[in-house]
Formats: C-alpha cells, structure tokens, sequence
C-alpha cells in the first residue's frame, strides 16, 4: 500500500510539474517575437548578407569626393538598402516595375551619363574582373529607372574582359535594358550611377565566371519585368547576371530565393561578396 502511495504521489507530483512548466513557458512565449526586432523576426534574414558586408572593400573615389563622405554614404545606403529587401512585397514591387515598364516605353528614359565628381561615379571598367558581377546604385533619381527600385539597386550587369580595349565606350557590360533588351552597355553608361559595386560568386571558379560570360552571351530577347527566371523569351537586368551563373554552375545568387531577381537580392546574396566600389 505504502508503494503504490509513493507512486500515486510521485506521478501527481510529475503532472504538476508539467503543467506547471507548461504554464510558465505559455506566460513567458506568449508572443515569442513581441521583443525581436523586424530583421531577427524576419524569415529572410538568415538568407542575406550581414549588414557590414563589403565594409572593408576598396573604394575608387571620383574626384572631389572624400574617402570619409564615401564610407558614410556607403554605410547609409547599405543599411537602406538591407532593410528595403528584408521588407520586400514582390507583388506590390512588380506592380510598380511593369508601371515603370509602360512608363519607358512611351518616354525611352535615357540615362544621361553626367560627369564623375558631379553626381556620378568614376567607374571605367579598369581592373574589372571577367565575369564580375555589376550593380548600379541610386536611390535619388527620379527621372531614372532607379526611382522604381525597391532597394536603391537598380541595375545589374556582367563584365565581359574580352570586349574590353580599355576604353569607357568599349561595351563589355551584359545586362538588358527597356530599349534593346538583351545587350552590351559601356563604362560610360554606368558613370550617372552614385555608386557602381564590383561583387563576385564566393565559390565561383575563373572557368565558372568564364562560363556564366559565356552563357550571357547566348541570351538574347526583348525586355520584359514580368518574365519568371527560367524564361528564355524575355528578360531583365539582373535576371541576365543571375542566369548566367545558375546555367554555367548552378550558383543560386538570389538572396531571398524569390520569383522575381532584383538587383537588391544579388547585393545581399549570402554567396556573393563585395570586390571594390566606385563612389
């Protein structure tokens, strides 16, 4: 009798305490985010980048610019620039581009190259790498195409060494664009930019760059925003960039792994790393 009192206590005594425990984890879970904050909440952010990657990359300063305005103006763009494609609504984004889109289409949209040292940059394609990835920063120009990127980014493109002479005009850039599609641009187009940033695939081989060049230079289309990735018939700026390299090895360079390839999800790529800007 005294055993089975024993264990009628003990298994009371076990229950209690689960359902206690069970309580005090309801009471303290309740809501397990109430006290993180919007990026630790966020199922994207062990997809992207830390927020000071490529602090420490070389900057190429166009003349009258200091090193330390770069670094601050880099600094703020980047963390707007994160925080913009944690916050991503794709719909509400590709609602706004295929507006942009018609927008081109009746207006053209030239980008008019100004000067580095006024409010470009002194991006020259000198010491680009072949198969280094391209993007195009400005968050301030209204008139351009940037005015409708939801990160800052808003061009994207891949280095071709081998159309390169070294000069601004040579096209070596592959990349597409509202009023050819598929094409070459040139250093010079890239210059109205704020900032240009030079990045690489992580794991990429020289014969995978190599490649992803290569496979660049099979695409060929007209522009279209609301193509899907793995369409061969239309195409956009940084789908270009992210195909070549997912045809040539297979490096999946979209950082939040979404339908739609923005310039934003390939700067903040958890295999891709920053190689130099141009401020």
């Amino acid at each position: 009798m005294l055993k089975k009192f024993i264990g009628a206590t003990l298994a009371c005594t076990m229950i209690f305490a689960l359902f206690t425990s069970l309580a005090l984890a309801e009471t303290y879970n309740e809501d397990p985010q109430e006290n993180l904050t919007m990026e630790q909440q966020s199922p994207k952010t062990s997809r992207l980048s830390p927020e000071n990657e490529g602090e420490d990359v070389p900057i190429v300063l166009s003349p009258g610019r200091t090193l330390e305005e770069a670094k601050q103006f880099i600094k703020e763009a980047d963390r707007q620039s994160r925080k913009a494609i944690l916050n991503k609504d794709e719909k509400k984004l590709l609602q706004q581009l295929q507006e942009a889109e018609k927008q081109a289409e009746r207006d053209s949209r030239d980008f008019a190259a100004e000067p580095a040292g006024i409010s470009g940059n002194s991006f020259s394609g000198a010491g680009t790498r072949h198969g280094g990835i391209l993007l195009g920063y400005d968050a301030g120009n209204a008139k351009a195409w940037c005015a409708y990127s939801i990160s800052g980014y808003c061009h994207a493109g891949i280095w071709n060494m081998n159309n390169y002479q070294g000069n601004v005009y040579d096209r070596a850039v592959r990349t597409a664009n509202t009023d050819e599609g598929v094409k070459y641009e040139n250093a010079d187009y890239w210059q109205h930019f704020q900032e240009v940033r030079e990045m690489k695939v992580i794991f990429a081989s020289a014969a995978d760059e190599n490649y992803a060049v290569a496979m660049s230079n099979t695409y060929s289309g007209p522009y279209s925003i609301a193509s899907t990735k793995y369409s061969n018939d239309q195409w956009y700026c940084s789908k270009v960039v992210w195909r070549a390299y997912w045809d040539a090895s297979r490096y999946d360079i979209d950082g939040d792994g979404g339908l739609l390839v923005a310039p934003g999800d390939i700067r903040w790529s958890p295999r891709t790393s920053s190689v130099k800007v141009w401020y």
